[in-house]
């Protein structure tokens, strides 16, 4: 067939898998108003900053946690110099579906009489309405047409696959390092 390279497919799959987690916390302090808005910086002793980060902790910790089992498509494949049947090049590389690596926390906290912190929330600033019941005022419905995958798993699945083949063509393709 007068190929110079055969590109062996050992797996292609659907795998799930716990991504590697790491987090870093940058904690701003600010005065604000009652309604929430970020004013000037404020300078607080340690131990106001401790009782504050203590708002934020659970928080952050739940995000941490959300990471789990993730669905991902994995590639594991060779490519084989015809020539000679040996292989010149390896690649084996999964990619998860993870969430987004930024998140930004937040709380609000007000300095009661005895000096002691106690989280509270903002005032909104829209007035909040007594609640609707508008069920017989709306009506939904649903369209599926054929062309791609019925589910939204299986897409975000193709999705991931075709980041790894992408990967893997662009790292063949490019020239290898110099020493």
């Amino acid at each position: 067939m007068g190929a110079q390279v055969l590109f062996q497919v050992n797996s292609l799959e659907k795998v799930r898998a716990a991504p590697v987690t790491g987090a870093r916390w940058e904690r701003r302090y600010f005065v604000s108003d009652a309604y929430g808005r970020r004013g000037a910086p404020a300078s607080l002793p340690e131990s106001d900053r401790s009782v504050l980060r203590g708002f934020v902790t659970r928080p952050e910790a739940e995000w941490l946690a959300l990471s789990g089992q993730r669905q991902g498509a994995m590639l594991d494949l060779d490519a084989v110099l015809v020539s000679s049947g040996q292989s010149i090049w390896f690649y084996r590389w999964q990619r998860l579906d993870t969430p987004a690596s930024a998140r930004q926390v937040s709380a609000l906290g007000l300095r009661v009489d005895g000096g002691a912190w106690i989280p509270v929330a903002p005032r909104s600033l829209v007035p909040v309405a007594a609640p609707v019941d508008d069920r017989r005022s709306v009506e939904s419905g649903e369209l599926v047409a054929g062309g791609g995958p019925e589910a939204p798993l299986d897409a975000a699945y193709f999705r991931l696959m075709r980041e790894v083949v992408a990967d893997a063509v662009q790292r063949f393709t490019q020239p290898p390092c110099a020493p």
